[in-house]
């Protein structure tokens, strides 16, 4: 009794010593310094935490110290500093201005026709089928997968994922331009911001509002399938090219996938169908 009675006094004494609104203050700012601390310790690239700490505690120091010039300036210049932390986060620079890169194009034709043939399996059984292909930018931070491969791309592994109960049609299975599985289940991490998109696509799939967003941040391809139409529409640069017939899909998918000529149209959507001759560009 003794103890509780001492923890109660101590309690009430530092409570009218600090008061109820300094109380709402500290946690304020110490929920406020905890997740900042969290958010940049997920940045693994610039290791940027560290260095949030020493400025913090040389802030700290100069004050305890009465350096009166160094401590001002640097809780003048504190909320610059927490925008430069923010503008140089990982998860920022790649979901805003640029992605990670990997290696370049080895599009061999081995790959994709153990994709093609998989997906066309796919398809006789009624299922839709959706393919995010990462090329040179890297989508680690761009998109959300459940479930993650490190496989060659193989019909047989194919069969095996998209028959399984695990498999979300729905959603996109991921794979690299070196023919390898990386995920399925696969979908942006976003939101669909319906301001800046054409109004026909406000009631798009799911599928297709996440290939527009991603092909407007990286250099990645989507394509899809339709059971019923048994047709592929594949979208890059934020331009879909639709009613692309199984015979001609490989050689579809080959052009964009090497066509560097055009160039990221950033937050800009366009939707227009592939005409009869094919390789005649969108118009504008």
């Amino acid at each position: 009794m003794n103890l509780i009675t001492w923890i109660q006094n101590a309690f009430i004494k530092y409570w009218y010593l600090i008061g109820w609104r300094h109380t709402l203050e500290i946690i304020f700012f110490s929920a406020l310094f905890y997740y900042l601390s969290v958010w940049l310790k997920q940045d693994k690239k610039n290791n940027l935490l560290p260095v949030f700490y020493a400025y913090c505690i040389l802030a700290f120091i100069s004050y305890a110290l009465d350096l009166s010039s160094i401590s001002q300036f640097l809780f003048m210049f504190a909320p610059v500093t927490i925008m430069l932390f923010i503008t140089m986060h990982q998860n920022t620079l790649q979901k805003n201005y640029v992605t990670a890169r990997n290696q370049s194009y080895d599009l061999s034709s081995d790959w994709v026709d153990e994709l093609l043939r998989a997906t066309l399996s796919a398809v006789n059984n009624h299922t839709p089928i959706t393919c995010l292909i990462e090329s040179e930018d890297a989508l680690d931070s761009l998109v959300n997968s459940n479930i993650h491969f490190a496989a060659p791309l193989q019909k047989e592994l194919l069969d095996i994922v998209m028959t399984s109960s695990s498999f979300d049609s729905e959603k996109m299975i991921w794979v690299t331009n070196l023919g390898n599985l990386k995920a399925i289940n696969t979908s942006w991490t976003g939101t669909f911001d319906t301001v800046w998109v054409e109004k026909a696509l406000h009631t798009d799939a799911a599928w297709k509002q996440d290939a527009l967003l991603l092909t407007s941040k990286s250099d990645a391809t989507v394509w899809h399938i339709d059971p019923k139409s048994r047709t592929f529409t594949i979208i890059r640069n934020s331009t879909v090219y639709t009613d692309i017939p199984i015979h001609e899909f490989k050689s579809q998918l080959v052009k964009h996938l090497y066509d560097n000529s055009v160039k990221k149209n950033e937050g800009v959507y366009h939707h227009e169908p592939v005409q009869k001759n094919r390789e005649q560009q969108p118009s504008a």
